[in-house]
């Protein structure tokens, strides 16, 4: 639903480049997300790890793929993870917890980054991902 988000912004008079569109990495389908960044928005990639929602696989592919034609800039690379609900631990069945192994804030260090290396992405464009968007955003 994030074009749909980004009609009520714009209908709104916001300006679609302070918006950060979150879990758009729960989709693998590009003309979504170029349909949004050329918008002007930038799009979250931050559930990394949640594979019974949507493959890792085809997460990585559409972030390779974004980069690799440039919208590095727009892209805001995190990782969405719960340690704690309403102040309480999280109480993890082992069912579950077979279905969130890599659900956890490391996951993206030491898996993702590692295999968005391995397919040729630049340092630069990951550093862009995870430090730079993130803090132009914050301070405009």
């Amino acid at each position: 639903m994030g074009r749909e988000q980004l009609d009520i912004f714009a209908s709104e008079g916001v300006n679609l480049s302070h918006v950060i569109i979150g879990h758009s990495c729960g989709s693998s389908d590009l003309k979504y997300h170029v349909d949004m960044l050329d918008r002007g928005c930038l799009l979250g990639f931050d559930r990394f790890g949640l594979d019974f929602l949507h493959p890792d696989k085809l997460r990585l592919a559409a972030l390779i793929g974004l980069a690799g034609v440039g919208y590095q800039e727009q892209i805001v690379l995190s990782h969405d993870s719960v340690a704690c609900w309403l102040g309480r631990g999280l109480e993890i069945t082992p069912e579950i917890a077979r279905l969130v192994e890599n659900w956890n804030p490391t996951h993206v260090f030491k898996n993702i980054i590692p295999a968005m290396r391995g397919a040729g992405v630049a340092e630069e464009k990951i550093n862009s991902m995870l430090v730079a968007n993130p803090r132009k955003f914050f301070q405009s």
